[in-house]
């Protein structure tokens, strides 16, 4: 991929989250941009391919900061901690109509992306289930496919749900504490006191 059009996702990246979607039109960003329309059909067919782009940039960034956290020397509860402090980050970033506009929209980018999300998100809460269990940290007898399985469920409400949007809470907010919740309910003895010591002595998320 050519530097300019990386470039270019990464600032209409920034537009759609700051304006939602459905409201940037493409002559929207080739004046953001500075650029000619021309020059943007150059790189994106149209506007669901550069959507597509960006949604899956942001999510090739996301990957990568979730596998440095996952091969570096933390602990199982530290990585979790980690990786929440990521997502929440990026829900205060994000305009709430975004996630509207793609499901409106975009079906089937938002269908392909919760499917390869769903997988991608398993595969990361069962291994550190895994890792946890065996430091001692997580209790031996959950499974971790259920509770993986379990917590996308969650993740999906937060994200997706209508019901969860009318609440009118922040998505960060509900998704603190969804992540509070799912650490106290599989951690161990040792875990929790280790969880405890933590909230004690530095803010967490």
């Amino acid at each position: 991929m050519e530097e300019k059009e990386l470039y270019i996702i990464e600032k209409v990246g920034e537009l759609f989250k700051k304006y939602g979607i459905k409201s940037v039109s493409m002559d929207d960003i080739a004046q953001q941009l500075s650029i000619s329309k021309k020059t943007l059909y150059q790189y994106f067919k149209d506007k669901a391919d550069l959507v597509t782009k960006v949604v899956n940039s942001h999510n090739c960034d996301k990957d990568q900061k979730f596998l440095d956290i996952e091969n570096s020397n933390m602990n199982a509860i530290d990585a979790l901690i980690e990786v929440s402090k990521h997502v929440i980050e990026m829900l205060k970033s994000i305009n709430p109509p975004i996630l509207y506009d793609l499901r409106k929209y975009y079906p089937e980018l938002t269908k392909e992306l919760i499917v390869n999300r769903k997988e991608h998100v398993h595969n990361n809460i069962k291994n550190n289930l895994l890792k946890g269990i065996s430091e001692g940290l997580y209790r031996e007898e959950i499974n971790p496919d259920v509770i993986s399985t379990i917590y996308i469920k969650r993740m999906d409400d937060i994200m997706f749900e209508d019901e969860m949007q009318q609440l009118n809470i922040p998505q960060h907010e509900l998704f603190t504490q969804l992540f509070i919740y799912h650490l106290r309910g599989i951690v161990s003895n040792k875990g929790l006191k280790y969880f405890e010591n933590k909230i004690k002595n530095e803010t967490l998320i």
